[in-house]
């Protein structure tokens, strides 16, 4: 029989204590870190009579419901001399979320959700946070897990995104209805104001030909600015259409008045604030990283 494979990470006779991944790796921690970090295993210790014996003498071990991946990032988070692990995907961010929850290590859920929203160095170059490699998954991971700061920086960037991204990705994974539905209400609301300012222009020409011009241009920039309804999309439809009328002073103060009304963070519904625990969301948010169907 093999002998059981053991972390490089937190190697036998690191602690006085052994987790098992789901996949069967050994891992050797600190049972007092563990206590201290976590009231689930504080009390598990307490039901169990031990651990807490001096290192190195116990055959106390936990079975965790983790792969080794996963429970490796978990605790190279909950030993505070080691440097935080380097999260790449949403996916990692939504297990950990789970685990975090499941053992309600709340320290770390208030790693993740830093981890979720700054910045990341990949070698050299500082890219974008998490949440804005796809907004709506972030957005439902968030939601799952009642993290209202960042579901509204998430739902921010719903709002700009390509239409055909939208529906592709709610089409693709589990996406709650009613946070299809929310996303879908501030976008229509940017739609229908884009339309009230066309509607205040004057279309020039008086011509059945030009005023038939005219509709078909108004129907091409109404149509590409639904696809994606942001500042950006309006700015560059408006100066490439030669028949729109529009001066660079009214530009700009449509520019002003769309910062003042959807500049700022949309508030997150109340009721999309429903904390859960002891669920992991990440099967379907794994299958939209990879580009698969759950």
């Amino acid at each position: 029989m093999d002998a059981p494979q053991v972390s490089t990470a937190f190697p036998e006779g690191e602690g006085d204590l052994c987790l098992i991944s789901n996949d069967g790796v050994l891992f050797y921690v600190h049972s007092q870190l563990l206590r201290h970090s976590s009231p689930v295993f504080a009390t598990m210790f307490e039901i169990g009579g031990g651990t807490g014996k001096p290192e190195g003498k116990s055959n106390d071990s936990v079975r965790m419901e983790a792969d080794s991946a996963t429970l490796e990032l978990l605790l190279l988070y909950v030993y505070p001399l080691r440097k935080n692990p380097q999260l790449e995907t949403l996916e990692q961010i939504s297990t950990l979320l789970s685990l975090s929850h499941r053992y309600e290590l709340d320290g770390i859920t208030q790693q993740l959700r830093v981890a979720l929203t700054e910045p990341r160095f990949e070698g050299s170059d500082l890219t974008r946070p998490l949440y804005k490699v796809s907004p709506l998954i972030a957005l439902a991971i968030t939601d799952a897990y009642g993290l209202i700061p960042e579901a509204r920086l998430a739902l921010h960037d719903c709002l700009s995104l390509d239409q055909s991204d939208l529906l592709g990705i709610s089409a693709q994974i589990n996406i709650p209805f009613r946070i299809i539905t929310d996303v879908l209400k501030l976008r229509q609301e940017r739609v229908e104001w884009f339309a009230r300012k066309l509607d205040s222009l004057e279309w020039p020409g008086m011509t059945a030909q030009s005023t038939r011009h005219c509709a078909i241009d108004r129907s091409k920039i109404e149509r590409e600015f639904n696809q994606k309804p942001d500042l950006h999309a309006l700015k560059n439809i408006m100066l490439s259409s030669s028949d729109a009328g529009i001066s660079i002073a009214t530009l700009q103060g449509w520019e002003k008045e769309w910062s003042q009304a959807f500049a700022k963070l949309p508030e997150f519904p109340a009721k999309c604030s429903k904390k859960v625990s002891n669920r992991s969301i990440s099967k379907d948010y794994a299958c939209s990283t990879l580009g698969l169907h759950p």
